[in-house]
């Protein structure tokens, strides 16, 4: 099986992609996705839909996960929000059979660890239990590790 996992901000989208096969989990795909300005913002938001379809059909993707962004932020960026909408949407045109959308409470709830838990993990302070320390390395930033664990809780879920 495999999951994607995403984590969006308004210039850039994390992508993870895991395989879980039995009890053992990989990491197949880690990259961050800049998002090119010169195009207009609907054929910004036309052009991820697009990516992220590649995605789901190049990695026979069956479980999706997206970060969303916290309810309590301040300053929430409306480009953001407008992002995960369209992502949402492709999601469901798509062949995935399982989608989660978690914030970190819900995120934290699935992996089982408290909220500190979870920070100490996208802070790079501790390691999932369920990934290599090799796999949790090609998590390189904050945003990365905060896809792969939104996937991971998806798989959990």
């Amino acid at each position: 099986m495999n999951c994607l996992g995403l984590r969006v901000s308004s210039s850039k989208i994390a992508v993870v992609i895991l395989q879980k096969n039995d009890n053992d989990l990989d990491i197949l795909c880690c990259e961050t996705i800049h998002l090119p300005t010169a195009l207009s913002f609907p054929q910004l938001l036309h052009y991820i839909r697009n990516v992220i379809l590649d995605f789901i059909r190049k990695y026979s993707i069956e479980v999706a996960a997206l970060k969303l962004t916290e309810g309590n932020s301040f300053g929430t960026d409306s480009d953001r929000l407008n992002i995960e909408g369209v992502i949402q949407e492709a999601f469901a045109g798509s062949t995935i059979q399982k989608i989660f959308l978690g914030r970190a409470k819900s995120i934290s709830k699935r992996l089982a660890v408290s909220d500190s838990e979870l920070k100490d993990l996208t802070k790079n302070k501790a390691k999932p239990s369920e990934l290599s320390v090799e796999s949790w390395k090609l998590c390189s930033n904050e945003q990365l590790r905060e896809a792969c664990l939104v996937g991971l809780g998806a798989i959990n879920d």
